[in-house]
């Protein structure tokens, strides 16, 4: 094995290292908030503490755990390497992008009166909204199975 291999393979082991050591610190800081917020009494000053520790907790937890989101991203092929920053950059958009999808659905529900939310739904919303295009393939409109032979036999209309 060269040397320059030796390398990229100890930066590898100490990324993923470094990654879990991360994870592990936002679980517990995860953690910590949870118990805190559990005790009902606290004193002015732990009370300040715990503020801004939830701030940290907050800014720090994510939705998706980095390292499976750089490990998905590793597993596209093109990508041999994928720093923590860029992990967590992209766990962040994904976060952010999922609340906002869920959001919009919910407007919508909440305007047609209902409180359950249907596959149908996040169809219909993809196709009729122009950025969310890029989803047509992974969530599209269902059609039954007539309809689907009957467009088959004429594509005409």
């Amino acid at each position: 094995m060269s040397s320059s291999e030796e390398s990229d393979s100890e930066r590898r082991s100490s990324d993923e290292e470094e990654n879990e050591k991360t994870d592990e610190e936002n679980e517990e800081v995860v953690s910590q908030s949870q118990d805190d917020s559990a005790s009902p009494s606290r004193s002015p000053a732990r009370s300040q503490k715990h503020s801004s520790r939830s701030k940290s907790a907050s800014l720090n937890a994510l939705a998706f755990p980095i390292s499976r989101v750089r490990r998905l991203v590793k597993s596209d092929g093109d990508m041999l390497w994928v720093g923590v920053e860029a992990g967590f950059l992209v766990a962040k958009a994904a976060e952010l992008f999922v609340e906002k999808f869920a959001e919009e659905l919910f407007e919508k529900l909440t305007e047609e009166g209902r409180t359950t939310l249907h596959y149908e739904d996040m169809a219909e919303h993809v196709s009729s909204t122009e950025r969310m295009d890029f989803l047509a393939d992974i969530i599209p409109e269902m059609v039954t199975a007539s309809t689907a032979l009957l467009e088959k036999a004429d594509p005409d209309g």
